[in-house]
């Protein structure tokens, strides 16, 4: 539990780094918001046991969830 990570109009939001290599492919932090459910859950640590941002594709109600970080 945090306080609010930057977009306080998203409720429940979860930033899924990359790994090493996933970052050398390019990936880049992933930002899922209404993360309010175990299906949500379970989805996210499956891509991540699928290696994450860079190296797996999100499941299709990831993408859908997916919020903008908050600008500097």
């Amino acid at each position: 539990t945090s306080d609010c990570l930057g977009p306080c109009a998203q409720a429940n939001i979860v930033v899924v780094q990359p790994s090493t290599e996933g970052r050398r492919r390019g990936g880049r932090a992933a930002w899922v918001g209404f993360t309010l459910d175990d299906d949500c859950l379970d989805d996210i640590l499956a891509w991540a046991e699928a290696g994450g941002p860079g190296i797996a594709p999100p499941p299709a109600t990831l993408a859908l969830q997916m919020v903008d970080p908050p600008k500097n």
